[in-house]
């Protein structure tokens, strides 16, 4: 038998512990079942098995996950409230003594090199005073991306260098991309894009094994070099409708994915068959999210890899950023213990806003927005000024908390 080791205290570890959360019978789902277990008097809470759990509303680790997967199932017999609401309850009345659960990001490279699954854990979860809003630093390998285009694709050196610095001033990830994606963009080969980021992703690794890297890309071939490379993390700005292969290539290499909403490609996204939203843009953007999710689970791609991104910039216009902006805690919300990252770093509608043509000059912007983002559920922002958004980071965190 596999249970408990006999003269341990109460609720002592077990060699397998399998609970069953929920069952129901098709023909009434809302009435309990108990089960007698074998051998012993059934009726007793001792001698039967009872499901749902009797206590699954005081339990926080297991309504976290729970909650991932069907937050809106209802309690047969807790008042019929929602596996969210519960979770509410639970955290709200969890002792201060008591460290709350936290989600983490599994990553499969061990810090000092070489490849190991599960042993480095980043920290993702916004809810939780014990978790930092991680800054993603941008590392463009291109020429003409709109801000920064040509800074680091001089030479791989000042690349690295560039990569050391960003994560000396406070980046917890650095992005690294060889395809510039503004509006109107023109289209990247693949060999050239290998061509840009592989040799910058061996150039940091080379010279540091413990920075978190990204690689922002859209295809599948560009993906598996990176990570062979080196890199941790893949960005895909198309969230799979880009490249066939790319979802399955992401579950094959097993890495986190962050997954972002677009409508056409670059040269596109702009045009108002995909710019045009419904009434509801925050619901619309969420369910097409969503979708994408979903088309990367039934790939291979485990849940817990995965964050989104809503796309601020790519195929919306300036009213639908903002309504993402302003119901960015509805996104959060919307999207399921999957962290959310925010991308507005230097983008042309805070331009647009505040009547500044020039991409260098919008961090303050950035950073403003930023802290609104933070304060409404972000776990992750993308910058290019990395020490100004460290800054803002820390303050809008502390304000939160």
């Amino acid at each position: 038998m596999l249970g408990r080791v006999k003269g341990t205290q109460r609720f002592g570890p077990r060699t397998l512990d399998l609970d069953i959360l929920y069952y129901h019978e098709d023909d009434d789902p809302s009435k309990p079942i108990t089960f007698e277990k074998h051998g012993e008097k059934k009726g007793s809470e001792e001698g039967s098995l009872f499901v749902p759990h009797v206590r699954l509303h005081e339990r926080e680790f297991v309504l976290r996950p729970l909650a991932e997967l069907a937050p809106s199932l209802r309690h047969p017999s807790q008042e019929h409230i929602t596996v969210k609401e519960m979770l509410r309850a639970c955290a709200r009345s969890r002792p201060e003594d008591t460290p709350p659960l936290v989600r983490v990001l599994p990553l499969k490279r061990r810090r000092g090199g070489g490849r190991e699954k599960g042993s480095l854990l980043l920290p993702l979860d916004p809810a939780h005073n014990k978790t930092s809003t991680v800054v993603m630093g941008i590392l463009n390998a291109t020429p003409d991306s709109f801000s920064d285009g040509g800074i680091d694709a001089g030479s791989v050196e000042a690349a690295v260098e560039r990569a050391v610095r960003m994560r000396e001033e406070g980046a917890g990830i650095i992005d690294i991309g060889g395809e510039s994606t503004r509006p109107g963009a023109d289209e990247v080969g693949e060999e050239e894009e290998l061509r840009r980021v592989v040799p910058i992703i061996q150039g940091i690794r080379a010279h540091d094994k413990d920075t978190l890297l990204s690689i922002d890309t859209r295809r599948a071939g560009v993906a598996r070099a990176a990570v062979e490379a080196g890199v941790d993390i893949v960005n895909d700005v198309s969230g799979g409708g880009f490249d066939s292969k790319m979802l399955a290539t992401v579950a094959a290499l097993d890495v986190p994915y962050i997954i972002m909403h677009m409508r056409g490609t670059p040269q596109t996204m702009m045009q108002r068959q995909h710019s045009t939203y419904n009434e509801d843009a925050v619901e619309e953007v969420c369910g097409e999210l969503w979708g994408a999710v979903g088309r990367a689970e039934e790939e291979g791609v485990r849940r817990w890899s995965m964050l989104v991104d809503p796309g601020i910039g790519f195929a919306k216009g300036l009213e639908v950023n903002m309504a993402l902006l302003r119901g960015l805690d509805c996104v959060c919300e919307r999207m399921v213990g999957l962290p959310v990252l925010v991308g507005v770093s230097r983008k042309k509608f805070l331009g647009t806003l505040c009547d500044e043509p020039r991409a260098e000059e919008r961090d303050v912007m950035t950073s403003v927005v930023n802290a609104v983002a933070i304060s409404r559920g972000a776990a992750m922002v993308r910058v290019h000024n990395v020490p100004m958004a460290v800054q803002t980071v820390r303050l809008a965190d502390s304000l939160r908390k």
